[in-house]
């Protein structure tokens, strides 16, 4: 005779993976809306093409959300010399992030839509999701940060 108990929680189970998958992209969206009015959000799948893209990103880079959606990140945003550093970076935290869920801190260039460099602070970590691993970035333009270090002055 089987205990009723043990068969409650394996039928609970795949609602426990479920809720905690929530509960994680629940956590990821509250976070990029509550830095999403200074800062660039951004995903990347697992081939490096861009999956979201917020208002902030249109602001610091130039680019519209439907111009963005589906472009490979290093193609849109890297200055040319530095694509290869760019996928690199990227395979490197997928790897990484699989094993101990690591975020990467970076400072790069990147290029905007009217061509001319920009400084970035680049905050990236990586996610499991249904349609294989994905990197979240958290971009901040660094002149906005020294325009708030030099105001405080």
């Amino acid at each position: 005779m089987s205990d009723p108990f043990y068969t409650v929680q394996i039928l609970l189970r795949p609602v426990l993976v479920v809720c905690l998958v929530f509960a994680a992209l629940a956590f990821v969206y509250s976070r990029i809306k509550k830095r999403s009015a200074q800062d660039a959000a951004l995903m990347v799948d697992s081939a490096g093409r861009i999956t979201y893209w917020n208002s902030a990103s249109t602001r610091i880079f130039g680019y519209t959300e439907n111009e963005a959606l589906g472009k490979k990140l290093h193609r849109l945003l890297a200055p040319q010399a530095c694509y290869e550093a760019y996928r690199k970076a990227l395979t490197k935290l997928y790897n990484t992030a699989k094993d101990n869920n690591a975020t990467e801190n970076y400072e790069w260039n990147a290029v905007h839509r009217d061509g001319h460099e920009i400084r970035v602070a680049l905050s990236l970590s990586a996610i499991k999701l249904q349609a294989g691993w994905h990197v979240i970035g958290i971009v901040h333009d660094s002149r906005d940060r020294e325009a708030e270090s030099s105001s405080k002055s």
